[in-house]
């Protein structure tokens, strides 16, 4: 699989339940969300749905989706973020998770 879109080192990725999407986080500071449910003996590519450049966090360390693939949560050392899958709304903020 290749996945073409960040402009640096991917830190994490994270795979959907249903296996039809996946999340990465990069160096350069971006969340992606890729369609990955695609035909790959036709030698179809994976699709980017979304790129979100999250405002706050310095360095995005952990991505992970919800179990209904609905949200994804992102890191920054004791701090999380969620954003919606659906149309990159940033949704909630919890700070001091240890």
């Amino acid at each position: 699989m290749d996945l073409k879109g960040h402009r640096a080192a991917v830190y994490s990725v994270d795979f959907s339940a249903d296996g039809k999407m996946v999340a990465t986080v990069s160096r350069d500071g971006f969340l992606m969300i890729w369609n990955i449910n695609v035909r790959y003996r036709e030698q179809e590519s994976c699709k980017l749905v979304m790129s979100i450049k999250p405002e706050g966090p310095a360095r995005l360390d952990r991505v992970r989706l919800s179990p209904d693939s609905t949200l994804a949560a992102i890191s920054e050392g004791s701090s999380v973020w969620f954003f919606s899958t659906a149309d990159g709304r940033h949704v909630e903020k919890i700070e001091n998770c240890t």
